[in-house]
């Protein structure tokens, strides 16, 4: 995610305002953004401490000179600090071919912090099997993102930030950018993306996204990226790119 992105969401996802879709607009019933796509629930502090999926990178289209950017991630937030780790799907430059590239990040009491990437040896093409997890333990965040096609894992242990963060919130999400927020950069096209496998450890207990609420990214009355229904037992569900921003 990018951190003139991560703004938004390190303000708490019940903080930003959402508008619900007309019905028709997708198979569930949404709650409308401008930045993200997928499924989200607001908790009580210290109810979530680890959240997990696995996703088949997507078929990125570029277009020659043209910078587009969207991310898919995991995440757990509160009020002042978001941790997440995914991967970025990224177009620019000459080239007319995309860039995959996995990362993790802790946004918020030091705004400055960059995200970390993995080592560009870890190779990410579309079609590859990805996973991603964030679990809090022992006072530490382990962040572990795992190509499972590719056999290689990147992953990272860091103390929790100061002040300590509540893990009130947890995230499912495809996100991207819309032209009111600084530094915009347009979407990059794809047709669809799956989260299987999607778990959630809540008040100790592990279990599926059953109760979690849909996000729809908009522009305007334009619908940008929708999910659709919870499936597999409330463990997996598609985003769908409907427009470009």
């Amino acid at each position: 995610m990018k951190s003139t992105i991560s703004l938004v969401v390190a303000i708490a996802i019940s903080a930003i305002m959402y508008t619900p879709l007309v019905a028709s607009a997708s198979p569930v019933a949404l709650d409308r953004n401008t930045t993200f796509s997928g499924y989200a629930e607001d908790g009580s502090p210290g109810q979530f401490s680890a959240v997990s999926a696995n996703w088949v990178i997507p078929k990125i289209t570029c277009s020659s000179g043209k910078v587009t950017y969207v991310s898919q991630w995991v995440g757990i937030q509160d009020s002042l600090t978001l941790v997440q780790d995914g991967v970025d799907y990224d177009c620019g430059g000459a080239s007319s071919q995309p860039v995959y590239l996995a990362w993790y990040e802790i946004y918020g009491p030091n705004p400055n912090d960059p995200e970390i990437y993995a080592p560009a040896k870890d190779l990410i093409e579309a079609g590859d099997i990805m996973r991603a997890s964030v679990t809090f333990i022992s006072g530490k965040w382990e962040f572990r993102v795992e190509n499972l096609s590719r056999h290689w894992q990147f992953f990272a242990a860091v103390s929790q930030p100061t002040p300590p963060d509540t893990r009130s919130s947890a995230e499912f999400l495809v996100e991207g950018a819309t032209p009111s927020y600084p530094g915009f950069v347009p979407l990059s096209r794809f047709r669809s993306t799956s989260f299987y496998d999607a778990h959630v450890t809540s008040h100790r207990e592990p279990g599926p996204i059953s109760s979690f609420f849909p996000l729809a990214q908009c522009a305007g009355k334009k619908l940008l990226i929708t999910p659709g229904a919870l499936k597999s037992a409330g463990t997996s569900f598609t985003d769908t790119m409907m427009a470009e921003n």
